[in-house]
């Protein structure tokens, strides 16, 4: 018993001298990263623009593509570990900020900070996509799955991936599935807005033939904290949850758990919708994550504990069957 506390307590206190600084701490995945991982180390959280919430804890407001800030920036923190989270992370975000821009923020970026960790013996993650597999390769594809990006977002995070790798030995790739979840820093995704339509009373339309593997926010930052501290994370990881779901299906559990009117879903094909680039399948099979002892809480444990927050945030009840 006194060794077994022994060996806890001089782990937790490895745990807290880890320095980890976090790129993209200004956004939605960053408000989590900084909330948990600042109770687990010390954190240096940097942002672009907007803060978030950064500012609530030991950040920096910095241009990531400005190199002579970013590399005094990581030799002044000296970093264990650093978490690169910033991107333009969306697929309407990227088609509307131009092919020259977001190479230059998602590849080359990502190249400068694995360089960077290279050089300084850091360990870096790279938040990559499950949209690199194009969704035309059955369900629950395994990291050895074809790559085939279909956007332009979807591309410059593959060629992300491959600059990390020539830069750096010491990186892990996560291949980030759907992430929903709710935040109060003034920033909604898809999650989000479908939660304020209900709330509304709104109808929403969702897609019945597009499949992921969602993750939750606050799920995969703590996911990001397991793989961080077991130190057996190379490579490339698929960073999913272990349930295939639609889009609807994805709506119907928000009803039943929180309460919603069912009626308000409507069900949609990506081909009713003129959806540019079509997504099918991008189920993800999670068997490496797993096998280093991280495992994805369930869809529905994962959206319950999104509601209540959501509900603590903004004060609202679901609207009863």
């Amino acid at each position: 018993m006194f060794a077994e506390f022994t060996f806890i307590l001089i782990e937790n206190l490895i745990n807290c001298s880890m320095k980890i600084l976090i790129t993209g701490g200004g956004g939605m995945f960053g408000y989590f990263l900084n909330r948990l991982l600042s109770e687990k180390g010390k954190i240096l959280t940097l942002y672009h623009s907007e803060p978030g919430n950064a500012t609530q804890f030991n950040c920096r407001q910095i241009d990531l593509a400005d190199v002579p800030a970013l590399r005094s920036v990581i030799k002044c923190f000296q970093p264990d570990v650093i978490l690169h989270a910033a991107a333009i992370s969306s697929v309407a975000d990227c088609e509307q900020a131009g092919r020259e821009k977001v190479m230059n923020v998602n590849v080359s970026v990502s190249r400068t900070i694995a360089e960077l960790c290279n050089e300084q013996d850091i360990k870096m993650f790279y938040y990559s996509t499950d949209l690199v597999y194009g969704g035309e390769q059955g369900s629950f594809i395994s990291e050895a799955g074809k790559i085939n990006p279909k956007s332009l977002y979807a591309e410059s995070k593959y060629l992300g991936e491959i600059a990390v790798r020539e830069s750096t030995d010491n990186c892990t790739i996560l291949r980030t599935a759907l992430m929903i979840g709710t935040t109060n820093i003034g920033k909604v995704n898809h999650f989000g807005e479908v939660l304020k339509n209900l709330v509304s009373g709104k109808a929403v339309k969702l897609f019945t033939d597009q499949f992921r593997t969602p993750l939750s926010l606050e799920e995969a930052a703590e996911l990001t904290w397991e793989l961080i501290s077991t130190k057996e994370s190379t490579g490339v990881i698929n960073f999913g949850g272990c349930d295939r779901v639609s889009r609807f299906e994805i709506g119907e559990l928000v009803c039943e758990i929180g309460g919603f009117n069912k009626s308000l879903l409507r069900g949609v094909t990506m081909d009713e919708f003129d959806v540019t680039y079509k997504v099918p399948d991008v189920s993800m099979n999670i068997s490496k994550l797993l096998s280093i002892g991280c495992t994805p809480k369930t869809i529905q444990t994962q959206i319950r504990r999104e509601l209540q927050r959501f509900s603590s945030l903004k004060g609202h009840r679901g609207k009863k069957k």
